[in-house]
């Protein structure tokens, strides 16, 4: 996710170059012109993580152009990657889960009035329970008898 050093982007878009026609910039041999050209590809593109910027290429390539992109045509590609957008995204949830610091413990916690009522709803849950399996157990005891029922599916008086 760290943007890819200048050697790096160099690397990428010079095999680019070799692959597609070339600017005038990079034939003409001037050695000016040429790091002017490199320094606005810099300037574009220093943001973007090397695997980025690679398939930024590879899909410009695969693309069917002839000529050399410009850095806002590879920029705009990479903006549409995917997996780049999904990494930022969980990379900044992990920036703020570095950061995030505990307010403390609540005022509720360890209080009796809390602990009455939880232990009273476990109380209540657990009867729940208990009545499910001792149903439970009923009604495996005791075959289905289709008699027992009415037509509309209802349990009807013996």
């Amino acid at each position: 996710m760290e943007p890819a050093p200048a050697s790096q982007r160099i690397a990428i878009l010079t095999s680019l170059a070799d692959q597609l026609a070339m600017p005038d910039a990079l034939r003409s041999g001037d050695r000016a012109r040429i790091a002017t050209f490199w320094a606005a590809y810099h300037d574009d593109l220093s943001h973007l993580p090397a695997e980025v910027l690679a398939r930024a290429c590879a899909s410009y390539r695969q693309s069917g152009e002839r000529w050399y992109p410009t850095s806002g045509q590879l920029r705009e590609i990479a903006r549409r990657d995917e997996r780049w957008r999904d990494d930022a995204a969980c990379m900044a949830g992990l920036r703020k889960l570095a950061v995030a610091k505990p307010d403390g413990p609540r005022s509720y916690v360890g209080s009796e009035d809390v602990e009455r009522e939880l232990s009273a709803k476990l109380a209540t849950a657990l009867k729940r329970i208990g009545a499910a399996e001792k149903a439970n157990a009923e009604s495996e005891a005791q075959p289905c008898d289709p008699s027992r029922w009415d037509d509309a599916g209802r349990k009807a008086d013996p």
